[in-house]
């Protein structure tokens, strides 16, 4: 892929790829997992619950003293962010006027409190955002995220949180693994036999998965075919 192809890049928030949000101090109105969704955000006129109008995206409570609210993405896969979009569908009255986005690289599964400890870097000033719209950032080329952290200022709402950039080597392999992991015995030999595995060869290598690694059963195949395991990550 070219390099600069940037529809290339996934998103590494993504649910597709294991991303999760781990924390959110605030989440009176609308709940902080509907910010990584893959689908888009829609609007479904006159669905009330018991605290008004439900909405498909983050949101919270109004703020009556200065502050900001914040969630944390941990990234399904981590890398280097190149593109932020702070999506605030349907968020008309009630979106943030100011947002950031920070970015931290820590190891294993930190809980939020660990994380607050963490050094984080910049990729999103605290930059107004418009309602009902799709907030674009680009941005620079930095360290290996694995975490990231949209501030909301003071408060308000936002529909979806992609984080698009380059996956590490470390990162994807990691994933691969996790995949075919889970994969079920039978859908693996089937995949190791288009790969161009004899059957039996294929059924051994997916039976003994579990002791050897996941990846091990990739072993001897052409790079051009153990890259479509890696999920076609690489750009």
């Amino acid at each position: 892929m070219n390099s600069e192809d940037k529809q290339a890049w996934p998103d590494l928030a993504g649910r597709a790829l294991g991303g999760s949000v781990i924390y959110a101090n605030d989440e009176l109105f609308a709940e902080r997992e509907n910010l990584i969704k893959p689908e888009e955000p829609v609007f479904r006129p006159h669905t009330f619950g018991h605290k008004g109008q439900i909405m498909d995206g983050w949101e919270t409570r109004r703020r009556r003293e200065p502050g900001s609210d914040a969630a944390i993405v941990r990234l399904g896969c981590g890398g280097v962010v190149r593109k932020v979009v702070v999506d605030t569908s349907y968020f008309t009255g009630n979106y943030p006027p100011e947002v950031s986005v920070e970015a931290c690289g820590a190891e294993g599964y930190p809980s939020p409190a660990e994380l607050a400890e963490a050094s984080w870097t910049t990729l999103v000033p605290r930059s107004a955002v418009a309602g009902d719209a799709r907030n674009e950032f680009e941005v620079e080329p930095g360290r290996r995220a694995t975490h990231v952290r949209l501030t909301m200022f003071p408060d308000g709402g936002v529909a979806r949180l992609r984080v698009t950039g380059k996956p590490t080597t470390q990162a994807r392999a990691a994933l691969a693994e996790r995949f075919l992991r889970v994969l079920p015995e039978p859908q693996l030999a089937g995949l190791l036999r288009a790969a161009g595995l004899p059957a039996d060869e294929a059924a051994r290598r997916a039976g003994a998965r579990t002791g050897l690694g996941a990846l091990a059963a990739l072993d001897g195949l052409p790079a051009t075919t153990r890259e479509l395991f890696h999920l076609q990550l690489s750009i």
